[in-house]
């Protein structure tokens, strides 16, 4: 099993750059710059029957989200010839603040809107609400509220896929489970990243 990671802002500065459209990439990096204080310390599983091991403990959430953007990245390579840029600045902000209100004392995902509209304002929140509502969607049918656009069913599934590593690759053959993990390590974001950046460049030369 891995070690306990200690993260801060820093070690998502890689995946925020990630993100194509300006505006949007400033936007999500204000939003880490504003998440609550327990975010990076918060398991990603509050009852502990779900999530990789690693991700049950102390971290776990920022862990969890740093494996569901590589989820999305591929994702959105797939589907690069149909989205546009600011549909996929959508999504990979979406993904990255999904879980950023998991925490004890809140209703999540429902937190994060009125989290950062008391934080940081109405205007805020309103900017880009194709964002919030996919981060409201997430959980789809173990959620208060099911996906019914594209975008928001991308966020589901990333955020599904990433969450059941464990029964993909059991935990109890502990040297696979160690190898998937550093194969979706901050190691190839930036590789990720090219690919779809080559995706992006097709879609606005179409």
């Amino acid at each position: 099993m891995c070690g306990i990671m200690k993260y801060t802002i820093e070690d998502f500065k890689t995946e925020i750059e990630c993100i194509p459209d300006e505006d949007i990439r400033a936007w999500t990096l204000k939003a880490f710059e504003n998440c609550p204080e327990d975010f990076y310390v918060v398991p990603a599983s509050s009852s502990g029957k779900y999530h990789p091991a690693d991700e049950k403990l102390e971290g776990g959430t920022a862990i969890h989200i740093k494996r569901a953007f590589k989820v999305m990245l591929v994702l959105c390579d797939s589907e690069s010839d149909i989205l546009t840029r600011e549909e996929i600045s959508i999504l990979l902000s979406a993904i990255l603040l999904h879980d950023i209100c998991r925490g004890a004392g809140r209703t999540h995902p429902e937190a994060v809107r009125p989290y950062y509209a008391q934080k940081l304002g109405d205007a805020f929140v309103e900017q880009y609400p194709d964002i919030m509502d996919a981060i409201e969607t997430h959980m789809g049918r173990w959620g208060r509220h099911r996906p019914d656009t594209l975008l928001q069913a991308l966020v589901h599934y990333a955020d599904n896929v990433a969450s059941k590593l464990h029964q993909i690759y059991p935990e109890g053959n502990v040297e696979v489970m160690n190898e998937v993990m550093k194969s979706i390590s901050n190691a190839n974001v930036k590789d990720l990243s090219g690919k779809l950046q080559t995706g992006i460049n097709y879609v606005n030369n179409k």
